[in-house]
């Protein structure tokens, strides 16, 4: 938990270790962890100089293969344009959203085909 709260409060959202130590002395984890300032500061240190490596230690164990995904492919109409929408309908994730002039299959295609 102190680390999660180090990197969501200290390094995402710019608490400082100020703030941070009061925190973990109100909710009296100072009698377990060492929660000064300076022990804070060095723990944020340490983490943000860390976190390239753990990030290129994850991104080596992925497997890389292709995402099989239902699409959902629509024409939204706004005057004078178009806006192509594509949707992965099982994660909600947009794929594509671009406004065109046409809808026709050789632009759909030119958006949206994989290169290998």
């Amino acid at each position: 938990m102190v680390f999660a709260t180090l990197f969501f409060f200290g390094l995402k959202s710019g608490v400082g270790a100020n703030t941070l130590s009061l925190f973990f002395k109100m909710i009296r984890i100072d009698t377990h962890v060492g929660v000064s300032v300076s022990a804070l500061r060095a723990q944020l240190n340490q983490i943000e100089t860390l976190l390239p490596t753990f990030q290129s230690l994850c991104e080596k164990q992925i497997k890389k293969q292709p995402h099989k995904i239902i699409a959902g492919l629509d024409e939204i109409f706004f005057g004078e344009f178009i806006i192509l929408v594509l949707m992965d309908l099982r994660s909600g994730y947009l794929l594509l959203e671009d406004v065109s002039d046409d809808r026709c299959f050789d632009t759909w295609y030119a958006k949206t085909v994989v290169v290998k």
